[in-house]
């Protein structure tokens, strides 16, 4: 958590501004029976700027495949990855996901 903190402060506010989600936590966790090393991020999409109107389903698209570029930066070839996107807000929605798949599938 702290790497993420250090990297978070040597942005600039224009940066962070300008991207299209916020990271509110990074936990990771050690699965013994598997060793494995799993990582979870919590992070919460931005509004569009006021200045631009962009359709929200292309905001939505926009935003999530910046989310899949920054957090798969470190990934290795034989990582696995999937995610599930919920609605904190209204918990009644269902969450969606991709099942775990190789880094490799994912950058076809």
């Amino acid at each position: 958590m702290s790497q993420l903190s250090e990297e978070l402060k040597a942005q600039s506010v224009d940066e962070l501004e300008a991207q299209p989600f916020e990271i509110i936590e990074v936990q990771t966790r050690e699965y013994r029976r598997f060793n494995t090393l799993g990582t979870h991020w919590k992070v919460r999409l931005n509004q569009p700027p006021e200045t631009s109107l962009p359709d929200p389903v292309t905001h939505f698209v926009d935003s999530v495949n910046n989310l899949f570029d920054r957090v798969l930066e470190d990934v290795g070839d034989a990582d696995m990855v999937g995610i599930t996107i919920h609605n904190e807000v209204n918990q009644s929605d269902k969450p969606i996901g991709f099942s775990f798949r190789r880094i490799s599938y994912h950058q076809t």
